[in-house]
């Protein structure tokens, strides 16, 4: 039912629905529902010349990364390259090969998108975050929490590029929920102007990585439904926040660097943390209450009138309050399209 904003994907639809099977017709730009890609029968999205090619062009992205690092804009575009194929290399053969990853969890997606989903972001942004901190904590930390541009440094380079690559993959498919549009444009930009951000180079590297953690521990959830895995999305993400919006704040501290950066930076970062924040309460309120006591007051209002209705009330009412429930009801998992892709 939901998915997290930089740092996750996938076409979403509401839990417990099923789409017709002509919602989502690869020859479309854009989807008529915000579902997965990946719908019964799961059969090869790409054949086997196909798979060969982009595994080729793969290899040749990630060649031309190492070799020519020192050459920004070509390592960036390599870079791209590698980690947008390798991402939609992984997900593919995991579905196609593995039938207990076709699975569909709670939130739509199948089993093997949502490993590929932890696996970049509780695997290479966790690991990406451990290596920065070994690396620079006791040793040169202030500095290059300071420094800058992002673009010159080759590890912090291919982080901010593999979550657009990461990204990208998504829209391989030929069919396009506008929902992925919004949250996947506002990650594009976002990369790109932290690639080009001349300070904070610590700081928000770290800071994409640790809205990726959140993100992770969301779709954790969905692969193992448990209490455990619940309240480690609950905690994990407040966390996740709470640290996104800090260091935003403590990037108006930064030197060397203009305000329109960090008014820019801000802008997406409140974006996050304001997609993120509803999310996570319609989470909460749905695990500790019952579902008529979790709505907002309006909400309440119109399932109330909604029930009388329903026992014999007024007649011309009942098609009105019919109309805004099912307004509520759709737009609901727009919105929590939006919040955790």
């Amino acid at each position: 039912m939901l998915r997290s904003l930089v740092g996750s994907e996938m076409c979403i639809r509401d839990r417990g629905t099923t789409p017709p099977e002509d919602d989502c017709i690869h020859s479309r730009i854009i989807c008529a529902e915000p579902v997965s890609p990946f719908q019964p029968p799961f059969t090869p999205k790409f054949g086997g010349v196909s798979t060969l090619v982009i595994l080729l062009v793969c290899l040749a992205g990630g060649v031309c990364t190492i070799v020519f690092d020192s050459e920004v804009v070509v390592a960036i575009v390599a870079s791209t390259v590698f980690w947008t194929t390798f991402y939609l290399l992984l997900v593919n053969a995991l579905i196609d090969h593995v039938d207990g990853l076709r699975f569909k969890c709670g939130d739509g997606s199948t089993r093997g998108e949502l490993l590929v989903s932890v696996f970049h972001q509780l695997g290479v942004c966790l690991i990406a975050m451990v290596v920065m901190l070994a690396v620079h904590v006791n040793h040169d930390f202030k500095d290059w929490w300071n420094k800058g541009p992002v673009y010159a440094y080759s590890f912090e380079r291919q982080v901010q590029v593999s979550i657009l690559g990461y990204e990208l993959k998504d829209l391989s498919y030929g069919c396009i929920h506008w929902t992925w549009l919004v949250h996947h444009g506002i990650t594009f930009i976002g990369v790109l102007m932290v690639l080009n951000m001349p300070a904070g180079l610590g700081l928000v590297s770290l800071n994409g990585l640790i809205a990726e953690l959140g993100s992770g521990f969301f779709n954790l959830r969905y692969i193992w439904e448990n209490l455990l895995t619940r309240y480690l999305y609950f905690v994990g993400m407040f966390l996740s926040n709470g640290v996104v919006v800090a260091f935003t704040v403590l990037l108006w501290w930064v030197d060397d660097m203009a305000i329109g950066w960090k008014i820019g930076y801000s802008i997406i970062s409140g974006l996050l943390f304001a997609l993120r924040t509803e999310g996570l309460r319609r989470e909460v309120a749905e695990f500790y209450c019952p579902e008529e006591k979790c709505h907002t007051p309006a909400e309440r209002d119109i399932s109330g009138t909604e029930d009388e209705v329903s026992g014999g009330g007024n007649k011309q009412g009942a098609g009105a309050n019919k109309v805004a429930v099912d307004e509520v009801n759709a737009i609901r998992p727009v919105v929590l399209s939006l919040i955790h892709i």
